[in-house]
């Protein structure tokens, strides 16, 4: 069984002493069967459903890209094999998290590396 998430979400950050904030969307939930997982099925669902949903809610309600929360080094990898980037040092410290995603590696894709894939 595969599953997904979506929801609305943001990233604020301060630049000259200024308060700003990106729109983003949030995956927040993905799973692929285990006995599935490694057949480049959780690529194919990203890409083609994950990442699909992505770019019609964008035209909605005008995200500037996606963020996910892995769990493990295995998962980064398998986010960044598909253009996410992990989230850097500062920002991960001003960073909103929910108990779900405590430990867990933040990772951030743009909106136009999405429209590419």
């Amino acid at each position: 069984m595969e599953t997904f998430s979506l929801k609305a979400t943001g990233l604020a950050y301060i630049i000259n002493n200024r308060i700003s904030a990106t729109p983003l969307l949030e995956l927040s939930e993905f799973a692929i069967d285990y006995r599935t997982q490694r057949n480049h099925l959780g690529s194919a669902i990203m890409i083609n459903m994950v990442f699909d949903k992505v770019k019609s809610i964008s035209e909605v309600v005008g995200c500037r890209g996606l963020i996910a929360f892995a769990k493990s080094e295995q998962a980064v990898a398998f986010y960044e094999s598909l253009g996410f980037e992990k989230i850097d040092e500062e920002v991960k410290k001003i960073l909103i998290v929910d108990d779900f995603s405590v430990g867990c590696f933040p990772m951030i894709i743009s909106l136009d590396t999405i429209m590419k894939a």
